[in-house]
């Protein structure tokens, strides 16, 4: 992951528009989520999604492979966060969602259907 560093002007954040473009225009179908630029970390795009699967379609999409992919707890919850982050040309995307552990029983129930 990318170290903070302050973008003093929009052209700082250059490479993370351009990314988001490519990668709009390539895969045109990727469900789109919470997309945030910040002046801290110019170089990134974060990409806030409603579900696993939908992070699963961007990793996908990026080629990022299945080791990069990380589970965390969250503390306090019966949620979890997945995960991940990818150096795409000259910028990152970083990938998440947040989601309860009774949502990925009712997944895997509704798939076992």
């Amino acid at each position: 992951m990318t170290t903070p560093t302050i973008a003093e002007t929009l052209s700082d954040q250059t490479a993370a528009l351009a990314l988001l473009l490519r990668i709009a225009g390539m895969h045109p179908t990727l469900p789109t989520g919470d997309i945030r630029f910040s002046q801290y970390y110019p170089g990134r795009i974060d990409v806030l999604l409603n579900n696993p699967a939908e992070v699963e379609a961007w990793r996908a999409a990026l080629l990022v492979s299945d080791s990069q992919m990380t589970l965390h707890e969250l503390p306090g919850r019966p949620a979890l966060r997945l995960d991940f982050c990818a150096v795409v040309g000259d910028a990152e995307v970083y990938a998440w969602t947040a989601f309860e552990l009774a949502d990925q029983q009712q997944c895997t129930e509704g798939t076992a259907a």
